[in-house]
């Protein structure tokens, strides 16, 4: 008998995870721009079809369960909506797997997001998430709320992966330090401080937690501030100058 039920984020995040693991990055981010592109300009599903299916050839066995979903898609538009939105996810989703590892619990976080709900309001899916969070060890959901941040830090900022462990090294692994001082280096954007206002700001949560790191992250603030930092772009084949803020 045929599932004529809507597949589960949690299945069409297995199917994206699953391709990416198949791919070269420089390969999945092509896809990702292909698929954006033909969202772009609404393009028919047997369109996503034909341009994505070759992504597949490394990964035969999601081939079927690709042009399945698509078929879906074509009925209903929505689906096609929250797919795009569990494949951008995808990367941080990745990162959360790992981190909460039991199956069950994952797909629990995955059916917090909401991703699968149009009418869920920005507020409800926040809350749905700390209803979540707050089941979970402190330990854990730290490491969560690490992966959030850096997460809006790479949004907001342009932080790289490498440049963010430079970082949470500085303040010698201190993870809520690390977090602290994230969310206050996107406070000249975010609420237009000065540069110098966040510098303030951010010294003064280091010298409170690990005075001993400030003159390290003080060099780090101004490297930061005047494009210093420079990460090789897996994907452009260029590099890539991080956050230059505005005095």
């Amino acid at each position: 008998m045929t599932d004529t039920s809507l597949p589960s984020t949690y299945s069409q995040f297995t199917l994206f995870s699953g391709l990416c693991n198949s791919l070269y990055p420089h390969d999945w981010h092509t896809f990702v721009e292909t698929w954006h592109s033909m969202v772009a300009v609404n393009a028919p599903v047997a369109e996503f079809t034909y341009n994505l299916i070759p992504f597949f050839s490394n990964a035969r066995k999601l081939q079927p369960v690709f042009q399945r979903y698509m078929k879906f898609a074509q009925q209903d538009s929505n689906f096609l909506s929250t797919m795009t939105t569990v494949l951008m996810s995808t990367p941080l989703l990745d990162r959360i797997q790992g981190i909460l590892q039991a199956p069950r619990l994952f797909q629990a976080y995955v059916v917090a997001l909401k991703m699968d709900d149009a009418s869920a309001s920005h507020t409800q899916v926040m809350n749905s998430i700390q209803a979540f969070l707050a089941t979970l060890p402190a330990h854990t959901r730290l490491a969560m709320q690490r992966v959030f941040a850096e997460a809006e830090a790479a949004d907001s900022l342009g932080l790289t992966p490498s440049t963010q462990e430079t970082l949470f090294d500085l303040l010698h692994g201190d993870t809520q330090l690390y977090i602290d001082v994230l969310a206050a280096l996107q406070l000249n954007q975010s609420r237009n401080w000065a540069w110098d206002a966040v510098v303030t700001k951010v010294k003064t949560l280091v010298l409170a937690k690990k005075p001993q790191a400030w003159a390290d992250t003080e060099q780090f603030l101004e490297r930061l501030h005047w494009g210093g930092y420079q990460d090789y772009d897996e994907y452009g084949g260029g590099y890539v100058d991080e956050y230059d803020g505005d005095d």
